[in-house]
């Protein structure tokens, strides 16, 4: 980490955007701060033999940001669509690093808790309802299970949403098992969930060790309510139970 940052400062004293400095200095930059995310994300990697890596799809975004592609200086004006499941945080994070490491001032704002003050909330929710959706993916995917009930081979999201509709946590899985996937997707989110008090779900969550589980986690009570007893209405920009 130290040579990278010291290689930064060596190549980035007169911070110009020049064609030579994005096409080479920054791909070098990304690659050493991406060698070092997977060494600290990467956990056993003599036991299990496995290192984790930033997607192919994560490195072309942030190149795609700096205007990599370019052959005339400075950075364009871009704007990057990043579908569920393919790594924001990431980018955001390898990104954010690599401004830093150029002595650029970097503040990361997290906008679903702005929201919620915006509208007379607490930053963090109380109340969270959970569930999962069943979506078909690509015959060549890696990973891909099979949700026996819906008959839809592909992926499950879960999603943990507010009173408003708002996310704070999100998992996608091959896994077709609702109540251990939503237990990792809680213990995954913690910090975000923190405050969270009593959680809603359907029949599908049953279980006492489900509720256990959450409890142990972040303290959180759990609810399950059958489909036929939920009333649930788009009302003021708000989810109404």
């Amino acid at each position: 980490m130290k040579s990278i940052i010291t290689s930064a400062g060596e190549q980035f004293k007169d911070k110009k955007w020049t064609p030579e400095f994005k096409q080479n200095t920054i791909p070098s930059l990304l690659a050493g701060l991406a060698a070092v995310w997977s060494k600290l994300e990467s956990k056993d990697i003599e036991c299990t033999k496995e290192v984790l890596k930033p997607h192919c799809i994560q490195i072309l975004c942030i190149l795609k940001l700096l205007s990599v592609d370019t052959s005339h200086e400075n950075i364009d004006s871009q704007f990057a669509q990043v579908l569920t499941g393919q790594g924001k945080s990431i980018i955001l994070g390898l990104l954010s690093s690599l401004l830093a490491l150029m002595e650029y001032k970097v503040q990361i704002v997290c906008y679903i808790g702005e929201v919620r003050v915006n509208n007379g909330r607490k930053e963090k929710t109380s109340f969270c309802i959970i569930d999962a959706q069943s979506v078909k993916n690509t015959d060549t995917a890696e990973e891909k299970g099979y949700d026996v009930g819906k008959k839809i081979s592909g992926i499950k999201r879960h999603i943990a949403v507010d009173t408003q509709g708002l996310p704070h946590a999100i998992h996608i899985t091959a896994e077709a098992t609702d109540r251990s996937n939503a237990v990792e997707m809680v213990e995954k989110a913690e910090k975000t969930l923190s405050e969270v008090k009593n959680i809603l779900v359907d029949a599908g969550y049953t279980g006492e060790n489900f509720a256990t589980q959450i409890k142990t986690t972040i303290g959180a009570t759990v609810e399950v309510i059958k489909r036929s007893e939920l009333h649930i209405k788009w009302e003021n920009h708000q989810i109404v139970v």
